[in-house]
């Protein structure tokens, strides 16, 4: 359950300090300034994260990799003009994660990779993880169930919390490969409709790179 934990933390974490930010006012330096700490180095994550491995503030100029030891393959996602916020490992390897956030389009995106030989299917991935974060104290409405290219996928919106107008979009991708559950998680406050580009471009770019044996 580290996984769903890890996200649930995030996810609080990030919708908390949206709903600060806005009680502080929103002029244009310091929203700025405050996007740049959404869900930081300062988010809970695990003990279990070997602190050693997080990388924070580095920016990503293109394509992401992420992997598992053992495996002779890695998840691609392109990320141009996004900040790594954290990047981690467990020390059994069985788990990595990375969280960004670009301070340009206000989109924020974590990915998870998990070992989960006994889900075996993409839908497996989908029911458990979603089942996690859909008991999260995040509001959650209009949730919409369907696929995007070979990613099980969960639309949703957090209108307010806790009092506070956040309008922001989410979207859960869920991936089953070679016994490992992916999911990607990307969100962005003040959503209008003419945003789905921003989302469609990330989850678009997610796919399975093979390595060489040899």
């Amino acid at each position: 359950i580290l996984f769903p934990r890890l996200e649930k933390r995030l996810e609080m974490g990030h919708t908390t300090r949206l709903a600060r930010m806005h009680s502080w006012g929103t002029g244009r330096k310091r929203w700025a300034f405050l996007l740049t700490l959404v869900c930081g180095i300062s988010c809970t994550t695990d003990k279990r994260y070997d602190r050693n491995a997080e990388l924070e503030n580095r920016w990503i100029l293109g394509t992401h990799s992420l992997g598992l030891p053992g495996r002779n393959w890695s998840l691609l996602v392109d990320l141009p003009g996004f900040k790594m916020e954290k990047e981690a490992m467990l020390p059994d390897g069985s788990a990595t994660m990375v969280h960004a956030t670009n301070g340009s389009t206000h989109m924020v995106v974590s990915v998870f990779l998990e070992s989960k030989p006994d889900l075996n299917s993409t839908d497996g991935c989908k029911t458990y993880y979603w089942t996690k974060a859909s008991q999260s104290p995040i509001p959650k409405s209009d949730v919409q169930h369907g696929t995007f290219g070979s990613m099980a996928a969960v639309h949703y919106l957090t209108r307010e919390f806790r009092g506070v107008p956040l309008m922001q979009k989410n979207i859960n991708g869920y991936l089953y490969h070679d016994g490992v559950c992916v999911d990607v998680h990307l969100s962005k406050v003040h959503y209008q409709p003419t945003d789905e580009s921003l989302f469609d471009a990330v989850l678009e770019s997610v796919r399975i790179s093979e390595h060489d044996p040899g």
